[in-house]
């Protein structure tokens, strides 16, 4: 029987584990692709990259003040947040583990100045100084693991567009609407909602889902600035440890509120959204792990197999059996605006290599 894995608060790792954990991730970006398998110029880092991005891609880019049929994308904006996150990051694990078996990810308490990871002996420190006319602008990082013009050469591939550098940037806390990381009392704050989600399901619907999402998830990802900013955020390789720590407060929510519904709602969605629709990570093979995934299969972290050191105790949940069909791949494509376009991008670039 396997242990169960323990992810840790940042400020509670040894110089060996923060060592293994970016040996184990400098490993996934030289290894093959599994998204492209024929493209050696791809690796399996950036496959998570692509992943996001494309989850990004897939939302409306309509006003959805007047456009009835806006769509969240797979990952953001709706009650699969949460969710989708969970099974990202857990499989992204799984292949840290199979670089080093003990290797989990950290997470980092954003309340808690003794868990910063911006340390050059593990995720790096901030950009460089920003040019004085313009105190917000990020810029590049020039030390840790993960830095351009270091020995390990962390290099930018999957982007936005073409207009982005090829190397990590930073800017802490240089935005000025994000000048200042979560507090403990904005924390509890965003632990206080009783439900889940509600009506609309979907952008700011008052809950749980978007308390943490807008209010705390969105103000770390500015608060960083630079590569964060993007929907190619997962080049910033601190982009596990934040979402470690989002995915703690999701738990630590459910144990807050033992007897209220850990997700809603159980259908009326948009697609991927629902407890039983299957989570989107790709909309044309190759399928980026195998099995699929609902927000049903993965409402009890200690079911897939690891805790947080910060957990009293374990909580599991009965999850009522679905209603309704679960959609698949091909309901996907018709369904989201902009995947038509990531196809027939995907096929010119095939149709170059041959």
């Amino acid at each position: 029987m396997k242990s169960m894995r323990i992810r840790k608060n940042v400020k509670n790792l040894s110089f060996d584990e923060k060592a293994k954990f970016f040996n184990a991730v400098l490993t996934l970006k030289n290894r093959s692709s599994v998204l492209h398998p024929d493209d050696s110029t791809k690796n399996r880092y950036d496959d998570y990259v692509e992943i996001h991005l494309n989850a990004m891609m897939a939302m409306s880019m309509t006003n959805p003040a007047v456009d009835p049929n806006w769509y969240p994308g797979w990952a953001h904006n709706g009650p699969a947040f949460f969710p989708w996150h969970r099974q990202l990051l857990l499989q992204f694990e799984n292949d840290l583990q199979t670089v080093n078996a003990t290797v989990t990810i950290p997470y980092w308490d954003w309340t808690d100045n003794a868990s910063s990871p911006f340390t050059t002996d593990f995720m790096g420190s901030d950009g460089e100084p920003a040019p004085p006319e313009n105190p917000q602008e990020p810029e590049k990082v020039v030390d840790g693991p993960f830095a351009f013009d270091g020995p390990n050469n962390w290099t930018v591939n999957v982007k936005d567009d073409n207009t982005i550098p090829n190397f990590l940037q930073r800017g802490l806390g240089r935005m000025s609407n994000a000048q200042n990381l979560p507090t403990v009392l904005e924390v509890q704050n965003a632990l206080a909602p009783l439900q889940y989600d509600n009506p609309p399901w979907k952008l700011s619907s008052a809950g749980f889902r978007t308390q943490v999402e807008y209010r705390l998830h969105n103000l770390v990802h500015r608060w960083v600035n630079g590569t964060m900013m993007l929907a190619a955020s997962p080049n910033d390789p601190v982009f596990w440890l934040h979402h470690a720590n989002v995915d703690r407060l999701w738990a630590n929510w459910q144990l807050q509120h033992e007897g209220v519904c850990p997700y809603l709602p159980t259908f009326g969605a948009m697609i991927g959204h629902s407890l039983y629709d299957q989570l989107i990570f790709n909309s044309i093979p190759p399928s980026p792990w195998s099995g699929s995934s609902s927000a049903a299969s993965v409402l009890d972290h200690h079911v897939l197999g690891y805790t947080y050191d910060s957990e009293p105790q374990q909580l599991a949940f009965e999850v009522p059996q679905p209603m309704h069909a679960t959609l698949t791949t091909k309901h996907i494509v018709s369904k989201f605006p902009l995947m038509k376009e990531i196809n027939a991008l995907t096929r010119k670039k095939k149709n170059r290599r041959k």
